[in-house]
């Protein structure tokens, strides 16, 4: 019996070695983020574009429990929130909502977790959060106590999430008082701290569920509100006939800290005259919907759109940026809206040129364009571009994340990418087929030669014998023959304000 349990085991681990999982992910809904601003007023609206964040489920628990998490880049905690409380009273930080607020059509769906009703799970030590975790460094926790925990999960492992396994005895951190009272957290970001071990990445592979640390997210447009989240495989091992001629480069992802920073060799606008240039400095981030870019960049801008300014077509304002619970953000930004016209908007995207970024590593050209920054909501047009009051480097949220195929490797803190996109893929197969055309054509001509000159020989040697038997038969006759010249035929084969005070009163506004 001993060596069947050991035999299944085995097997299992030999399946699960070269996998992958799959989660489904979505936009959490405007209403669970918590805005100081009035409801849809230019403020709301731009404050949820920068507070964009992606929540998926997993099933916990015997019998499953299905509970939502929060994915985030920003750290990489792996925690689920218990529905039973301390103890002891939680303090008055953890009680305030600093950006989350999920709401009761939330809990319709969904519940927290709560270990007692799963008979599969087992609990080690609870201790404060803070002592375990963040007595090396100032981070203050997501929560006030943490449960080293085991319990069943139940994971996709195919990418059209219609089959799944379970997976016993998975640790995690079961946590309570938890900050902003949200049920789970999920994070993506650099292994880089002393939770490493804790990282559901980390988790997954150590038990032989997935193959390596890499993750992607796999949507069909950056503007779609749901797709999927696959964690330790690449794009050519699920999508075969897609990517199997192509080479996976790869990228610097990091710079010491727990964020996907990125050195791009170029930034520049290319316009009809010459290539403006801007800071390198980049960082990719899927928890957001904007684009925040450089000091260089805004005093462009401002430049750009002067004359909408003087017209009263176009707006600019200010608003204070998301905190989240890890304290990320914040901040005062600057952002841009316009009246939704016909005649502004054919303005806009002639005047918003692309914003092209080089790699060297990958000799890939990345871009953003005017359709993916312009976002239409009632009488205005937003530009998700947002500039800092001072300084700031380029901040690619989900306009430029989610519109290339990036997969993430925090073990070895790197990007990887197939330099070739979809337009160029489309290029190259019409490349590829007029070069198959032209071969064809060759082709076809040259066998046309080689079964003209065959028959010519052919022909020759025919009419020789031909010739001959007829000069033997009449050689006593004395008569001389002479062949007759052919004839040859050739063939032709056939790229603000309508006076100068209010002009500079605009142009110093965005400043």
């Amino acid at each position: 019996m001993k060596f069947l349990f050991t035999l299944f085991i085995l097997i299992k681990k030999i399946i699960y070695l070269n996998g992958y999982i799959v989660l489904p992910i979505e936009l959490l809904k405007k209403e669970n983020i918590k805005s100081p601003y009035s409801p849809n007023s230019p403020k709301d609206i731009i404050y949820y574009e920068q507070c964009n964040s992606f929540i998926t489920e997993l099933e916990i628990g015997t019998p499953p429990q299905k509970i939502p998490f929060l994915v985030t880049m920003k750290t990489d905690d792996f925690v689920i929130s218990s529905i039973n409380p301390m103890k002891k009273n939680a303090t008055d930080y953890y009680i305030s909502k600093t950006l989350y607020d999920l709401s009761p059509n939330f809990f319709k769906k969904y519940n927290f977790f709560n270990e007692n009703k799963s008979n599969t799970f087992s609990s080690k030590i609870c201790e404060d959060r803070k002592k375990k975790y963040h007595k090396y460094d100032d981070d203050w926790p997501i929560a006030e106590e943490t449960c080293s925990s085991y319990d069943t999960f139940h994971l996709y492992k195919n990418i059209n999430m219609n089959n799944k396994i379970e997976e016993k005895n998975m640790y995690f951190d079961l946590v309570r008082s938890i900050k902003d009272n949200i049920t789970g957290v999920i994070g993506l970001s650099i292994h880089e701290n002393i939770k490493k071990n804790s990282n559901f990445l980390f988790i997954l592979k150590k038990n032989n569920i997935s193959e390596n640390y890499y993750w992607f997210f796999d949507f069909d447009s950056p503007k779609n509100e749901k797709g999927k989240l696959i964690i330790g495989t690449t794009l050519d091992k699920i999508y075969v006939s897609q990517y199997e001629n192509k080479v996976l480069e790869h990228l610097k992802g990091g710079s010491g800290n727990l964020y996907w920073n990125v050195k791009f060799n170029k930034v520049y606008i290319n316009n009809s005259t010459e290539k403006i240039y801007f800071n390198e400095n980049s960082e990719l981030n899927y928890d957001t919907n904007i684009i925040g870019a450089d000091y260089d960049y805004k005093n462009y801008f401002k430049l750009l759109i002067e004359d909408l300014y003087i017209e009263g077509k176009c707006f600019n304002d200010t608003f204070n940026g998301c905190r989240d619970f890890y304290r990320n953000g914040g901040g005062e930004w600057i952002f841009v809206y316009c009246k939704n016209e016909k005649e502004i908007k054919e303005k806009l995207k002639k005047l918003i040129l692309p914003i092209e970024f080089y790699s060297s590593e990958l000799n890939y050209t990345f871009e953003i364009t005017n359709d993916d920054i312009l976002k239409e909501s009632g009488e205005y047009i937003f530009i998700k571009i947002l500039f800092q009051r001072y300084g700031g480097n380029w901040f690619l949220g989900k306009p430029f994340s989610l519109k290339y195929k990036f997969m993430f490797n925090p073990d070895i803190k790197e990007i990887g990418f197939y330099p070739s996109d979809i337009e160029k893929n489309e290029n190259n197969e019409k490349n590829n087929n007029l070069k198959m055309i032209f071969i064809l054509i060759l082709a076809i001509i040259g066998l046309s030669i080689i079964c003209v000159i065959v028959g010519v020989i052919l022909g020759k040697k025919i009419y020789g014998l031909k010739r001959k038997k007829r000069a033997n038969e009449m050689v006593d006759d004395d008569y001389e023959y002479f062949s007759d010249n052919q004839k040859k035929k050739d063939e032709n084969k056939l790229d603000f304000g309508n006076n100068e005070s209010s002009k500079n009163n605009a142009v110093n506004a965005i400043n």
